[in-house]
């Protein structure tokens, strides 16, 4: 049963990737984001993030302690690691709004946590990915973990050159003072900036 968790949980991924890869080279055609809530873009994003994630909380408990690193330190690195993520992301889709957040239309947005990332929620999701996978001790679950990694850091790719497509010369002057992930922001107020 675990093999079988673990390879959906791979594939789902992989497809998430794939789409992602697909929408960067050929952004006309884009599968992310999605071009409205009633498209299939959207439904067959929703669905395969919904069985990788789902799939990944059943694989962390199914392959629970397979590792090595069994010391009790791992709850508490993994756990301040899935509160902070957690805290960060619900911060960053407060202030963004869950439409905007699901791929769907919405206004730049520069308060919160997006005063120190253009995407605050990738860099909380790894967090939270990885703190379930060290709190789990699971070597599947840190596989699917780095898997997942490498999605959230294909995600801002897909959807910047849509951002300046609707946002113009503000995301311009918001994403050349404001880093991509995490790093130090431009002079524009000491990322101190404020909504638009």
């Amino acid at each position: 049963m675990t093999a079988i968790v673990f390879w959906v949980v791979f594939a789902a991924i992989a497809l998430n990737i794939a789409t992602t890869a697909w929408s960067i080279a050929r952004p006309q055609l884009r599968v992310w984001p999605p071009p409205g809530e009633t498209s299939w873009q959207y439904w067959y994003t929703l669905t395969v993030s919904l069985v990788w994630m789902l799939g990944f909380l059943a694989l962390g408990i199914l392959d629970w302690n397979s590792f090595v690193l069994g010391h009790w330190a791992r709850y508490i690195v993994g756990g301040t690691a899935i509160v902070g993520g957690v805290l960060v992301s619900q911060r960053a889709v407060h202030a963004l709004s869950l439409n905007a957040t699901r791929g769907l239309a919405g206004d730049l947005v520069t308060n919160g946590p997006y005063r120190y990332s253009r995407n605050p929620q990738y860099v909380a999701y790894i967090a939270v990915v990885l703190g379930y996978a060290v709190s789990c001790n699971s070597g599947l679950s840190l596989a699917a973990a780095g898997l997942a990694t490498v999605s959230f850091l294909l995600g801002p790719f897909a959807e910047e050159p849509w951002l300046r497509e609707r946002l113009g010369a503000r995301y311009e002057a918001y994403a050349a003072e404001v880093p991509r992930f995490v790093g130090k922001c431009g002079a524009w107020h000491e990322c101190g900036l404020t909504s638009r």
